[in-house]
């Protein structure tokens, strides 16, 4: 009716200045406007915060256009707003306080009057804790019990062994704690997802399975916030030794049979023992090389034994008795092992186990070489080295012909007391996947350390044989003289990564660590080529190891951006290369971090802009 009276009108008018009449095409249309409709209008949450979002809808709205948020007064709690075609979101820090506390969000629209208020609330702080209950251990397992008082709170959970938390100077809850930091924000930067780091939730029956038997562990846990890594709760632990397995006292006659590159080992157990055992054959070096680092026999058999075992039950999902029931013989019997290496020496052993397929017997071992099935080859390696500096050398291999050898720089005390079958017989076990070379070839060497001894060990090989007898060359570099050239680093000021990318969500795709450093360095002289970078204080201590990285992966640039995380000990490093090539040596610069030092991220923002 409005409109109708409205036409009327304006044709009244129209008729008295011109005499024409009202016409359908002049109706004036009323401006649309947009309809906004949340599903919730007030939000509370606990003082664990995290992100929330809420349902939205809109009439005619315009197209492309989406609603904005906003937050009134000076509340810096809640922040990483997003909006796409159906929800709003936004992200709410943890309450440390124990009072309550609110704001309101603002979701606005163009050609509303006025935004639509979400009333947000979150309450304060509350004890909370992690209670750890064991609930049974046997000789290779460990089962507990892990139930958070608070169901939506994020915590960290490990297993470790007694010893290895001592040996890493893991000594008390705030080491514990640093070194787990730590190692989470490693592990985000190379991609891993913070969900396979943390717990959430209770988690009854845990079963850690391939313990070693008789051995402590300490098994541990605490809240964690993910946004800041701060702790939620206090650390709480329970020390877990493992049982010890009952050994059988059974040996086992081993035969062996070799065919080529076939080795068939027949097996008889003795003093009647009809129960379960298992056969395995080692390249005798790395067998050698487990007894040098202090295993036992049964500890290098049990280990084998148990990561087979675990490929089969949780990579293959085979069930535990089919998976034995394939590896495992019982009474005499029989295994053959194919495309074993010519010439190699096998450490063959046999072992009971349980009906679980715990290893528990000491494993009887022989020892067996493989026939050689490739012909001797008359290749003679002529190695020699030239131009011996502190940082470099020339290597030059000359051969007889053009059969295949393999060349390596290893440590000559790995090899000590061993014969040259031997050296070669480690190298193909330990050290040779398919690295062939053929004919004489001359290379510079590069980042070599002063005054070092290296030792290269070449002969020839096929199929995974030896085909000549041992040629080697050592020689040591020189003393490393250094020129004046070095760097001055300046800095003053530093930004919470957290921060910045709170007011710049674009950044978050480019930083990590905690903080972000702006410094600038120039080189003294003037224009000589320099690289710098930042290193926890206990890492690269070897300085011309450090420097190599420098070289490989330092920073050059007169003026950029260093991260690193809070509370470390720090050495900004650097040096500085002469017009001649010489290196300066490596200048170290102490560096730590504190959030309560940041400078305020809006200026590191309006610094990009400028």
């Amino acid at each position: 009716m409005k409109k109708f009276r409205h036409c009327l009108f304006m044709g009244m008018v129209g008729m008295a200045l011109l005499g024409s009449g009202c016409n359908s095409d002049n109706e004036e249309v009323e401006p649309v406007i947009p309809a906004l409709e949340l599903e919730e209008n007030s939000l509370s949450v606990s003082d664990n915060g995290g992100n929330f979002s809420i349902p939205y809808s809109i009439r005619n709205g315009i197209e492309g256009v989406l609603p904005t948020l906003s937050v009134s007064g000076e509340v810096d709690w809640v922040s990483g707003f997003e909006v796409d075609e159906h929800a709003v979101a936004f992200d709410v820090a943890r309450n440390k306080s124990e009072k309550e506390r609110a704001c309101k969000v603002s979701v606005s629209y163009p050609g509303l009057e006025a935004g639509i208020d979400i009333t947000l609330t979150q309450s304060g702080a509350v004890d909370r804790e992690v209670i750890l209950e064991l609930k049974h251990v046997d000789a290779t397992s460990i089962t507990v019990d892990v139930v958070p008082s608070d169901k939506n709170m994020t915590y960290f959970l490990m297993l470790e062994q007694a010893q290895t938390l001592i040996d890493y100077g893991m000594t008390t809850d705030e080491l514990i704690y640093e070194s787990d930091v730590r190692w989470i924000k490693k592990s985000l930067e190379v991609g891993v997802p913070i969900e396979d780091l943390v717990s959430l939730g209770d988690q009854i029956g845990l079963t850690y399975r391939g313990c070693l038997p008789e051995t402590e562990y300490v098994l541990y846990a605490y809240g964690l916030d993910i946004t800041d890594y701060s702790m939620l709760t206090d650390l709480v632990k329970i020390n877990i030794t493992t049982g010890e397995i009952e050994l059988v006292d059974v040996g086992f006659d081993i035969q062996t049979h070799v065919a080529g590159s076939t080795l068939t080992v027949d097996v008889t157990p003795q003093a009647g023992y009809d129960g379960l055992y298992y056969v395995d054959a080692y390249e005798k070096p790395s067998f050698d090389f487990g007894l040098g680092q202090g295993q036992t026999v049964y500890e290098i058999c049990y280990s084998n034994f148990e990561s087979t075992l675990e490929i089969y039950q949780y990579l293959l999902g085979i069930p535990l008795e089919d998976a034995l029931n394939m590896l495992a013989l019982s009474g005499p019997g029989s295994r053959e092992f194919t495309e074993r290496k010519g010439g190699m020496t096998y450490v063959v052993v046999a072992f009971s186990l349980t009906d679980e397929g715990i290893v528990n017997s000491e494993p009887t071992t022989v020892e067996v070489k493989m026939e050689s099935t490739e012909p001797e080859s008359s290749n003679i390696l002529t190695i020699s080295v030239s131009d011996v500096e502190a940082r470099s050398a020339i290597l030059n291999v000359t051969t007889t012909n053009d059969d295949p050898y393999i060349l390596l720089e290893l440590d000559p005390v790995v090899f000590e007391g061993m014969t040259d079958d031997q050296i070669m017989e480690y190298i193909l076990s330990m050290y040779y996947w398919g690295q062939d070379r053929s004919g004489s070839y001359t290379e510079e060497l590069t980042g070599l350390h002063p005054e070092t001894q290296y030792t290269y060990y070449g002969f020839g090989v096929k199929n995974d044989q030896p085909t000549t007898r041992l040629f080697t060359c050592s020689f040591t570099t020189s003393e490393m003289i250094y020129s004046d050239a070095t760097i001055e680093v300046k800095w003053d000021k530093y930004y919470d990564v957290l921060d910045i990318i709170a007011l710049e969500p674009s950044y978050q795709e480019t930083l990590y660590g905690d903080v972000l450093i702006p410094v600038s360095v120039v080189s003294v002289p003037e224009g000589c080529k320099f690289y710098f970078g930042i290193f926890n204080k206990t890492n690269y201590q070897d300085d011309v190891a450090c420097m190599d990285y420098l070289v490989g992966y330092g920073k050059t640039e007169e003026s950029t951006y260093l991260n690193a995380y809070y509370d470390i000990e720090y050495e900004i490093r650097g040096f500085a290369v002469d017009q001649d090539g010489t290196w300066g040596r490596l200048v170290k610069i102490p560096a730590s971090f504190k959030k309560e030092n940041v400078s305020d991220a809006q200026e590191f923002i309006d610094l990009q802009k400028s």
